[in-house]
């Protein structure tokens, strides 16, 4: 099997939906947690005036407007600041309360997870399912592909015995069956150009369902060899996979290399 041009799927479950509304809600209040106040703040009125706009001080227990020199600056940022401060709390209080309103409504929905967990035995084999669950990232991992059949004149094997051209790749297929992250190496695809060419990792990020592709330039030195990689990230974006998007590329030379740390960063960060 070839892989062709890119596909995605919506795998989001419910569960995940509500966890992530949670992490909203809680960025929300922590940045108005130090912004509220015990008691109601006098804030600041405009109003527009002949010639220029007028400052008033609202205050706080109701007693009458009072007008404020645009030279009292030190008083207009203060109150400017309150009126800011009070309304952002109004707004995120809002927020917080549709967010919390979502959970509720979210929590009582049927998980589409659940679908093909229910269906009938005889029907999963024929179905695709749309989430990407355990299962199927296992299945996913367990297709086989067409690889690069240029010969590897080096013994380095991956834990689940894989033959790599390099060091880095070996680190990089380490830490992502260490992360629990499926993977093809090498595998053939064919670009929207017709071309076959080889990713170094082509991944499945069990998160979003999206395929990453992670390229390792290892011979930067090399002009023939840069060339070509260039050629190839050029057919990459012309079949839907951009840098900064859904392919990664990492770069060596003789002189230069990439660390364990930044590998685990770009694993953590990007395909987790």
């Amino acid at each position: 099997m070839i892989l062709t041009v890119p596909w995605y799927r919506a795998c989001v479950n419910t569960l995940t939906i509500i966890k992530n509304i949670k992490e909203m809600k809680a960025a929300i209040e922590n940045r108005i947690n130090d912004r509220e106040t015990p008691h109601i703040i006098d804030t600041l009125r405009v109003r527009c005036g002949k010639r220029a706009p007028q400052f008033y001080r609202v205050h706080s227990d109701g007693t009458p407007e009072k007008y404020i020199a645009k030279s009292d600056t030190q008083t207009l940022k203060r109150l400017a600041q309150n009126t800011y401060e009070k309304r952002l709390v109004s707004t995120a209080r809002k927020e917080i309360a549709i967010l919390d309103e979502g959970i509720r409504i979210l929590s009582k929905c049927p998980d589409i997870n659940d679908v093909y967990e229910q269906l009938p035995e005889a029907i999963k084999p024929y179905v695709y399912p749309n989430a990407v669950e355990d299962q199927f990232a296992q299945q996913w991992q367990n297709r086989r592909y067409s690889t690069n059949s240029m010969p590897i004149d080096c013994e380095l094997v991956t834990s689940r015995g894989e033959h790599v051209r390099s060091k880095i790749e070996l680190l990089i297929g380490e830490n992502l069956i260490k992360a629990g992250i499926p993977y093809h190496y090498e595998p053939a695809f064919k670009t929207k150009d017709g071309e076959v060419i080889y990713p170094d990792f082509y991944i499945l990020k069990k998160s979003t369902g999206q395929i990453i592709i992670w390229e390792h330039l290892g011979k930067m030195d090399d002009d023939k060899y840069r060339k070509r990689n260039l050629w190839k990230i050029e057919q990459y974006a012309k079949s839907g996979f951009v840098i900064g998007k859904n392919l990664i590329v990492t770069f060596e030379s003789k002189e230069t290399t990439i660390s364990t740390n930044m590998i685990q960063t770009i694993i953590r960060e990007i395909l987790s």
